[in-house]
């Protein structure tokens, strides 16, 4: 028994920004395990899930995706399941849901392989998938069983908060993590011209997070700070940006993107190229605590290490 639905995905970058492909295809990874997550782990869902790429269209970078459902049995366990992935969508789903089956006994009594519940259960998975996407936002610090002023079924709604907690969506919001892609928004739909879809935006992406994974926090935005560290690459070909290595941080946070200053380039910046250790004053530029900060080089020279006497 198979169900197939639509989903579509659309990458806005910032102001044509270029975009990273490794961490794009990250992200598309976390979108196939996000969506896995969300089947089989929030709704429940028995069988196999598989996430194709069907097309790539124009316009930002638009992902047409195929979203699989293989069960050689039923669908769901129990009754109870398959009438909390129903009400978890609400509306015009739910009515088939119980057009099909009017009571949990009906449904339990059919045979394994319902036909019904498979055709009922694809014809609302796309709208259950945009449904989570955007009720997850609200999971973050606590439970929250009311979305779009409508009451959700308790226990998926507890099994998407976990997912959440357990910063499920990590992998998909790299784009927005990485500071060397510059992503403006994710947009998600169960349309192909992304009516009504869920948005993830600069501003947002930290509310899928755990506060955990908040990166650098005593480096906020506008803050004017004095760094050591080296200068590892000159990036003219990337914006004229630099990439700088923090001395003494977490080696997975430690290397940023350095701006030259107003009327600076990078070549201005080249005789402390790869050299051992400099001290930059900055200006932290950022928009979010959970995405690496940029750095805007006001001032650099040598750094004097500190000598101690050794006893």
């Amino acid at each position: 028994m198979e169900c197939k639905a639509k989903f579509y995905i659309k990458y806005t970058p910032t102001d044509s920004s270029p975009v990273d492909l490794s961490v794009l295809g990250e992200s598309l990874i976390g979108f196939e395990e996000l969506l896995r997550q969300l089947i089989g782990g929030v709704a429940l869902i028995k069988g196999g899930v598989k996430v194709k790429a069907i097309r790539a269209r124009e316009g930002s970078i638009i992902i047409d995706n195929q979203v699989l459902i293989v069960a050689t049995a039923d669908l769901f366990l129990h009754g109870q399941h398959a009438l909390e992935f129903f009400q978890m969508i609400g509306g015009e789903a739910l009515a088939k849901f119980l057009e099909y089956h009017r009571s949990l006994n009906d449904f339990a009594g059919k045979n394994p392989v319902d036909y019904d519940i498979a055709k009922a259960v694809a014809y609302g998975l796309g709208s259950y998938l945009l449904m989570c996407l955007g009720f997850a936002k609200y999971q973050k610090n606590k439970i929250q069983t009311t979305y779009n002023e409508r009451p959700m079924p308790v226990e998926p709604t507890k099994r998407l908060h976990r997912i959440v907690k357990r910063n499920k969506f990590k992998k998909i919001l790299k784009p927005f993590i990485e500071a060397e892609t510059d992503m403006s928004s994710i947009k998600f739909s169960d349309k192909p011209d992304f009516l009504e879809p869920v948005e993830i935006t600069q501003e947002n992406f930290g509310d899928y997070l755990g506060d955990d994974q908040k990166i650098l926090p005593d480096m906020y935005n506008g803050a004017i700070m004095e760094l050591r560290g080296s200068i590892i690459a000159l990036q003219a070909s990337r914006g004229d940006t630099m990439r700088f290595r923090l001395e003494d941080v977490d080696p997975k946070h430690r290397d940023l993107i350095a701006l030259p200053s107003d009327g600076k380039g990078t070549e201005d910046y080249r005789g402390f190229y790869k050299t051992s250790l400099v001290t930059i004053t900055a200006e932290i530029l950022r928009t979010s605590l959970y995405q690496k900060p940029k750095l805007i080089i006001l001032n650099i020279e040598p750094a004097q290490r500190e000598i101690f006497d050794k006893k």
